[in-house]
């Protein structure tokens, strides 16, 4: 992990990542209904977690 400086933020790198979200992963109410996307997004959420 790295910091950003003065702030105190902190930089989790594994769970920077890049998750394409196009018009035809998202239902007419903008929900991700593309399970392979929502997975993505569960795995990044999860590292985000375990790293506080």
């Amino acid at each position: 992990m790295s910091t950003l400086g003065y702030t105190g933020a902190v930089v989790v790198e594994p769970a920077c990542a890049r998750i394409p979200v196009d018009r035809g992963t998202l239902d007419e109410d903008g929900v991700i209904t593309d399970p392979a996307v929502r997975a993505q997004l569960a795995d990044v959420l999860d590292m985000l977690a375990k790293a506080r």
